[in-house]
């Protein structure tokens, strides 16, 4: 089975005929860009990514993206890349999804717990 969802390509979110910024998505993760000014460097930018909310933007300015994520992620886990003039920013590996893969581990740890007294 295919990890990534279907439409594969990138999305965009506009506003008044301008991109504000484009996503793409797997089943775990979901990838954000932001355009950003050639002569941006990344010491000029501040993306602050907390559990349900993220903001961006350039140094002593106002946000340019101030907004409430879909669902909470795990802010360790979460980057963000300056490149290409478009800034990567990965809010959403969402948490959920972790915890699940966690309570699977820790059934299979149990299971081998109870395979190993058993022998």
């Amino acid at each position: 089975m295919a990890e990534r969802l279907a439409p594969s390509q990138k999305h965009t979110f506009t506003h008044n005929g301008r991109t504000v910024y484009e996503w793409d998505q797997t089943l775990t993760e979901v990838n954000m860009y932001v355009p950003v000014p050639p002569d941006m460097r990344a010491k000029e930018i501040f993306c602050d990514i907390s559990k349900q909310h993220l903001k961006f933007g350039r140094q002593d300015n106002p946000p340019f993206l101030d907004m409430d994520l879909f669902k909470a992620v795990k802010v360790s886990d979460c980057i963000w890349t300056l490149g290409g003039h478009k800034q990567r920013c990965v809010p959403a590996r969402q948490q959920q999804q972790q915890q699940q893969q966690q309570q699977e581990q820790q059934q299979r740890q149990q299971q081998q717990r109870r395979h190993q007294q058993h022998q």
